[in-house]
């Protein structure tokens, strides 16, 4: 019916599987500048900045699964129900992403990057969904056999693309797509239980419930995901398209050593979620201490690559300064989005996590504006995102110490 949950037993391929999707993202983003034109990266870019942010359309949906439901392992999911709510994301998704495509084509955008945003919202989000559910309920070597799988055809489609040399994004944007479709139907294979079969006529009647527990996380990571990417955002829409490029390349590589540092990051919410309450404030302690140390740590290949970003990428000679400056934004985004995020959503705190990343967002916001609004360049886009993170870090981790002090008593309402 499914594994059992069994982190010790598991973590060995989770982190395999993560590394291996490490690896996929460092080859196709180093290689993919020396193959293709800065305007096709550009393209290509803009596309992944922007596809980030489509969970804001399950309206935290699979989030609130996740908070109901995460303490079960697979084979004690109420299938019935589940059918239900994997039936009830997919008309919603793909009919939300067939109004917004028809909607931007129809607009005159023709086959831009946003154009494929909206037609991978239904594939982008069921992916989501079924991961979400193979973490929490234990089905670790499910995820990770999905995610191997998965970036193994990406990375032989890249290389075919690459080979061809696109003249713009399109073509590498279509295999995506198609690459999309193709792993949720492979998901909805390997989770047939959830998926195919009568669902349960309540399961329409927990559909509400799923949305108001979950809206909160939802909300919160997408401003969280906006705090991470609002400095390329006032890049792509303030700065020409080699700015932008040279600015999203410094932060592809920020990016590619937090996913090295988050490849266990699938185990830890399902391990922080079944322990008892007077667990958190140690384990909490332990994944500071932990994920410090390893942030740390990852600055000594980050930095050692700069000196050769000149070298095998000159039109990118300018992403070497701006990740200087970046480097200690990783420090203060692992320590705020592995350890804060999953210890605040374990405690039930999922109204205080989207109200510290609402004040981290406005903050960015408005440090990003005066810049702009000043005149500065990339430098001091930079230069205001690591203060942004510093702060991010500071209000969890308040948040938290407050919570364990208030003891586990209080943390049902999530206000904190």
């Amino acid at each position: 019916m499914g594994e059992r949950f069994n982190p010790s037993g598991d973590a060995a391929l989770v982190i395999a599987g993560n590394l291996f999707n490490l690896m996929t993202a460092v080859v196709i983003g180093l290689v993919m500048p020396m193959c293709v034109s800065v305007e096709t990266y550009a393209g290509y870019r803009t596309y992944t900045l922007y596809i980030g942010y489509a969970s804001l359309f399950h309206l935290g949906f699979v989030n609130g699964v996740a908070l109901r439901y995460g303490h079960l392992d697979y084979g004690r999911l109420p299938y019935g129900l589940f059918r239900g709510f994997t039936r009830a994301l997919m008309l919603s998704q793909a009919g939300i992403g067939l109004i917004l495509a028809l909607a931007l084509f129809l607009g005159g955008g023709g086959l831009s990057p946003i154009l494929f945003v909206a037609v991978n919202l239904f594939a982008t989000n069921l992916r989501h969904y079924y991961t979400t559910v193979d973490r929490f309920s234990g089905r670790f070597r499910t995820d990770a056999t999905a995610l191997i799988l998965y970036d193994v055809l990406l990375l032989a489609g890249f290389t075919f693309q690459m080979v061809r040399g696109p003249s713009n994004a399109q073509p590498i944007l279509t295999f995506i797509t198609c690459l999309n479709l193709g792993m949720v139907l492979c998901l909805a294979v390997l989770n047939r239980e959830i998926t195919f079969g009568r669902p349960a006529t309540e399961s329409m009647d927990e559909l509400p419930e799923n949305v108001r527990r979950g809206c909160f996380v939802m909300l919160g990571e997408i401003i969280g995901g906006l705090v991470l990417g609002i400095d390329s955002i006032f890049v792509q829409l303030f700065y020409d398209v080699r700015h932008f490029s040279a600015y999203t390349f410094a932060v592809y590589v920020i990016t590619a050593a937090c996913t090295a540092l988050s490849a266990c990051d699938s185990l830890i919410f399902p391990t922080l979620k079944r322990q008892a309450p007077e667990q958190l404030g140690e384990s909490y302690r332990k994944l500071l201490r932990r994920v410090f140390l390893g942030s740390t740590l990852m600055l000594l290949p980050v930095t050692a690559c700069i000196p050769f970003i000149s070298r095998v990428l000159p039109a990118y000679t300018g992403s070497r300064s701006i990740l200087i400056i970046l480097c200690p934004a990783l420090v203060f985004r692992m320590l705020s989005g592995l350890a804060c995020r999953n210890v605040l959503l374990a405690m039930d705190r999922e109204r205080v996590f989207m109200r510290n990343n609402a004040v981290a967002l406005l903050l960015g916001f408005i440090l990003d504006l005066a810049v702009v609004l000043f005149r500065g360049g990339m430098h001091m886009i930079a230069a205001v995102s690591v203060v942004t993170f510093s702060v991010w870090f500071m209000l969890n981790d308040r948040a938290i110490r407050n919570g364990l002090r208030k003891g586990p008593e209080e943390k049902g309402s999530g206000a904190g």
